[in-house]
């Protein structure tokens, strides 16, 4: 059986409500102040190498909208990631050895994922036509 265009549009026109659309790329803008925390918003808390590695851990959580960084550590600081959106003055504590940094998200990707089990029958087609 030969996929036509008009077998092709069936299909998409069948399996389109089954996609979602996930987003797979993220740009990011940090601003750094030294020697502050962000106190009482932390949900999240481990060791890491440097504060790259931190930010890359707040990055890939959609929750965290920035971290507290432990920059006084030789080789694993503490890296805790926030999830407060309102940052006023009084929330902040001065903390020498620690940095603080807000993340600012800009989706740039984004890509339609079929699920898995449907994505297993499809296959199953295409790989046992005749």
């Amino acid at each position: 059986m030969k996929a036509t265009p008009r077998k092709l549009f069936f299909l998409v026109q069948f399996l389109l409500p089954y996609f979602s659309r996930t987003e797979f790329c993220y740009e990011s803008h940090g601003s750094i102040l030294y020697n502050l925390v962000l106190i009482g918003h932390a949900y999240k808390s481990f060791l890491t190498r440097g504060i790259l590695n931190c930010g890359q851990r707040c990055l890939a959580d959609t929750r965290c909208t920035s971290y507290n960084y432990q920059t006084s550590a030789i080789k694993n600081g503490v890296c805790e990631l926030n999830e407060n959106r309102v940052e006023r003055r009084e929330l902040f504590e001065e903390k020498p050895g620690f940095a603080f940094v807000r993340m600012r998200r800009k989706t740039v990707g984004s890509v339609l994922v079929l699920p898995s089990h449907l994505m297993s029958i499809l296959e199953f087609h295409v790989l046992n036509r005749h």
